[in-house]
């Protein structure tokens, strides 16, 4: 019978260390990122941005490509907040140094972008390392960045977060009889 994480004690961890024992431990856990995404300030600063009329936001975020998850649309000029919140699970391991969690902020229905068909247009983005220590939550004021014309970035806005990295317990299959 294959024996998990939990079955052995700290002695007999400590053992099989010393001895470089090679012994395979399943794991009783994954990894989860708990995000909470509070809000933005100074996006599409009303002297930078005089001609902004739709000003519906939404955040679109992932670690993995592929795997992107975003924020309900919110209406606001300048300040407004989500106050949401998402479990993003990573796998059994914990995270490995090159993965990052990537934002970008977009607004919704523009009129005055015509660059995109949509009016759909993207006001900031980050990529902030994630936390490397089980159960410190990490909350930060994150500044975007906004291509302009030519690919030329420029510091605009900022973003509220929360991270912590979590071990999710996996729950065995219920049993039927």
């Amino acid at each position: 019978m294959e024996r998990s994480y939990y079955d052995y004690n700290p002695v007999e961890i400590e053992s099989m260390i010393r001895k470089k024992k090679k012994v395979a431990i399943k794991r009783d856990y994954q990894v989860g990122l708990a995000l909470e995404i509070y809000g933005a300030e100074d996006i599409d600063n009303l002297t930078i941005h005089p001609s902004v009329t739709n000003r519906i936001y939404r955040t679109l975020f992932w670690v993995e490509p592929g795997e992107e998850f975003c924020t309900s649309e919110v209406e606001g000029v300048m300040n407004f907040c989500w106050n949401q919140k998402k479990m993003i699970f990573l796998g059994e391991d914990k995270p490995r140094d090159d993965l990052f969690l990537n934002l970008e902020l977009f607004r919704f229905y523009s009129q005055v972008d015509p660059g995109t068909s949509n009016g759909t247009v993207n006001v900031g983005r980050a990529r902030i390392a994630l936390p490397k220590e089980f159960g410190c939550q990490k909350k930060r004021r994150v500044g975007l960045w906004r291509e302009l014309e030519g690919g030329e970035l420029k510091a605009e806005g900022f973003i509220s977060i929360s991270m912590e990295l979590k071990k999710l317990r996996i729950k065995d299959p219920p049993t039927y009889y």
